[in-house]
């Protein structure tokens, strides 16, 4: 079952050009997303993020996925824009390697 509320915020966000495309990849009309860090993905980089572990990353589609509220409002007071700005506030260069990117103390502290 669809729910109406998920579908709606998942609109609202999308329709910001910066959440219209992967966070890591830049493809265009991501269907997952990193709750820990309120950004969408591709399909592709979703593999990624599960291989951290939910404790870096907890991945779920944006279509397939029963989302609890708390978890929609991480996304609406996220987004790419708001993480890609937070990473380089802290001088997290944005050619850093997927992997080592979200072990970054300031990776972990967006997630806190």
């Amino acid at each position: 079952m669809v729910d109406p509320v998920a579908v709606e915020v998942f609109r609202a966000a999308q329709a910001d050009p910066h959440n219209a495309a992967c966070f890591d990849s830049g493809a265009a009309c991501p269907t997952w997303a990193s709750v820990s860090h309120g950004i969408f993905l591709s399909i592709g980089a979703s593999g990624v993020h599960r291989s951290l572990g939910v404790k870096v990353s907890f991945v779920q589609s944006t279509t397939m996925d029963s989302w609890k509220p708390v978890h929609l409002k991480m996304m609406q007071l996220g987004g790419n824009k708001r993480f890609e700005d937070f990473l380089e506030e802290q001088g997290v260069p944005k050619d850093v390697p997927i992997r080592e990117r979200y072990q970054t103390r300031a990776a972990q502290w967006y997630r806190e």
